[in-house]
């Protein structure tokens, strides 16, 4: 935080919510609002060590709320480029794989690490299979 541009101090004890908004609100209008969201992720995190430490009375961030990320849409596939994806297994067991991998991944939407860490003891013998997914997030697919 630089501290000359906002006319304040650098002394973790004399630094208020007040200052903080204005801080973040000045890097949304600079910075991509992933960074500003990072920056506040930092603050957080060294405003909850000075106060565990003792170093200050008050955390300044309690209230301060997180910069809203835009979400990001994935760009998926046309009926039609999956088809043309099939069209391109054979007819072995190679290629009937290939098109039950394509098919699973089409149908579910899991992610290719999900689909390669599935093993028999996960349930697909049974036609039915839980998943771990990013950030150990559970799901079932039936």
């Amino acid at each position: 935080m630089a501290a000359e541009e906002h006319g304040s101090t650098t002394i973790p004890t004399e630094i208020g919510s007040g200052l903080i908004r204005d801080f973040i609100i000045s890097e949304t209008k600079i910075r991509s609002a992933s960074t500003a969201h990072h920056d506040v992720v930092a603050l957080r995190a060294f405003f909850n060590f000075l106060t565990r430490e003792g170093l200050v009375r008050e955390n300044p961030m309690r209230g301060v709320e997180t910069v809203k990320r835009p979400r990001k849409l994935i760009n998926t596939f046309t009926p039609e480029q999956v088809k043309a994806v099939l069209s391109t297994c054979r007819n072995d067991f190679v290629g009937i794989r290939d098109q039950a991998i394509v098919m699973l991944l089409y149908d579910t939407g899991m992610r290719a690490g999900e689909l390669c860490s599935l093993k028999l003891e996960d349930g697909l013998a049974r036609s039915a299979a839980a998943v771990c997914g990013k950030h150990s997030a559970r799901g079932s697919l039936s």
